[in-house]
C-alpha cells in the first residue's frame, strides 16, 4: 500500500473508513427524509457534475443512500456514482465538489489530504471548509475501483449555518499557539508548531477557533495534542491527548 499524506483535522464522532456490508436506505427515503425533491426532468449527465444529485433526485436504482438521521445528511452512498472514472486526487477533488448538493452541503469547499492504494482501488480522503476554515469533525471518504469509477461515499458531515465567520476572529495565530503553550502540561516536552482556523461545532453552536499542532516526539512517543482555541477571546475549549508510537 502506498500512501501519500498531508496535515489532516480528526474527527470528533469518528467516522472511519468502511469496509463492511450495511443495510442501506434507498434512494427514495434519502430524498424524502432530507428535502422536498421534484424528480429532475434533465437528462441524464453525460459528466460527473452534478451526476450524484441526479441519481439521488430521479430514485436511480443505481444509488442507495444511509442517512445521518442526527445531522440529517448522507453518511452512506453506494453505488454506480460516476459517468467518467476519477483517477487522480485533482479529479476527486473536483467530484466531491461539484456533487455537494447531493451530501447536503451548499457552500465551502472540499480539500483532498491523504490517498490509499489498495488492492481493490483507491480512496480519497478529504475534509471541507468554509471561508477557508475547515470544518471540525467533517470528513469524506471517496472510494473508486481500479479503473476509477466510484463505488462508494461515506464519513461525517457536519451541517453549519450560512454566515460570515470571518469577523470574528480577533486573534492571530501565534497568539492561538502562544497560548496552548500556557497549557502546563506543555512545558517541558512539547511545543506547539503549528495552527489553523477552523469551525468548531458544539451543542449546536458553531464558534470560530483554532485548532494548534503538535509534532514533537519525545523518547519516540508523539504527542498528538488536540488543542481548540477559541478566535475570538483566545480561550481554551478543548484540549485532549491522543499519544501514538511513531514509526
Amino acid at each position: 500500500m502506498k500512501t501519500k499524506t498531508l496535515i489532516i483535522i480528526p474527527l470528533i464522532l469518528g467516522a472511519t473508513i468502511c469496509t463492511s456490508t450495511s443495510t442501506f436506505a434507498n434512494a427514495n427515503t434519502f430524498a424524502s427524509e432530507t428535502q422536498n425533491v421534484t424528480t429532475s426532468s434533465i437528462s441524464k449527465p453525460i459528466i460527473n457534475e452534478g451526476y450524484l444529485n441526479w441519481l439521488i433526485q430521479n430514485k436511480s436504482s443505481d444509488v442507495k443512500v444511509t442517512l445521518d438521521k442526527e445531522n440529517n445528511t448522507p453518511s452512506w452512498i453506494e453505488g454506480k456514482l460516476s459517468v467518467k472514472p476519477v483517477l487522480n486526487s485533482n479529479e476527486a477533488l473536483e467530484y466531491l465538489n461539484n456533487n455537494k448538493e447531493a451530501l447536503s452541503l451548499s457552500q465551502g469547499e472540499f480539500e483532498v489530504y491523504s490517498v490509499v492504494d489498495s488492492k481493490n482501488g483507491y480512496t480519497y480522503k478529504a475534509q471541507f471548509t468554509i471561508q477557508g476554515m475547515v470544518v471540525y469533525g467533517t470528513q469524506v471518504f471517496l472510494h473508486t475501483d481500479k479503473n476509477g469509477n466510484v463505488t462508494s461515499i461515506n464519513g461525517n458531515i457536519l451541517p453549519i449555518p450560512l454566515r460570515d465567520y470571518t469577523s470574528d476572529v480577533n486573534i492571530s495565530k501565534k497568539a492561538a499557539i502562544y497560548i496552548a503553550n500556557t497549557i502546563p502540561e506543555n512545558y517541558s516536552d512539547i511545543n506547539a508548531a503549528e495552527a489553523r482556523l477552523c469551525l468548531y461545532k458544539e451543542n449546536g453552536q458553531v464558534r470560530v477557533t483554532y485548532l494548534v499542532y503538535y509534532d514533537k516526539a519525545v523518547n519516540g512517543i508523539n504527542p498528538n495534542w488536540n488543542t481548540i482555541i477559541d478566535a475570538t477571546d483566545g480561550h481554551i475549549v478543548k484540549h485532549t491527548s491522543v499519544i501514538f508510537t511513531q514509526s
